[in-house]
């Protein structure tokens, strides 16, 4: 009974190509969506500038509503995040950190928006 081997020569060679491709792509990926360079937290409620807070620095408050709520900024290591609020579905906890321009976290019931913005877009459009 012959021999036959699973794969050809050139079937590892595609294998091999298309294994690069992969790498080289999740590499320009990288460099496509850059983290935000120096960038600032930009915090508004209701429409009104609350603070703008560099990502490179820690940074934690309290932001205190009109409607009693409050939510719970915290910006550092480069990132924002909306870590505690007592609004009744907690979306904005839920949302995480953010850390590229023009990404966005956002407290509906309380008007409460944090926005990255400065050092590097983030490359795709928002």
């Amino acid at each position: 009974m012959p021999t036959h081997r699973f794969l050809k020569k050139g079937d590892a060679v595609l294998l091999a190509v298309l294994a690069g491709a992969a790498l080289l792509f999740c590499l320009f990926y990288r460099f496509l969506y850059p983290k935000a360079i120096a960038g600032v937290a930009v915090v508004t409620v209701n429409g009104v500038l609350y603070g703008e807070y560099p990502l490179d620095t820690a940074h934690s408050f309290t932001v205190e509503t009109a409607d009693g709520g409050h939510n719970t900024v915290v910006i550092g290591d480069g990132c924002a995040a909306i870590t505690d609020a007592d609004c009744p579905d907690k979306l904005c906890v839920q949302r995480g950190r953010i850390d590229r321009s023009g990404q966005t976290v956002v407290c509906l019931p309380h008007g409460v928006v944090v926005t990255v913005r400065g050092g590097a877009e983030s490359g795709v459009d928002n």
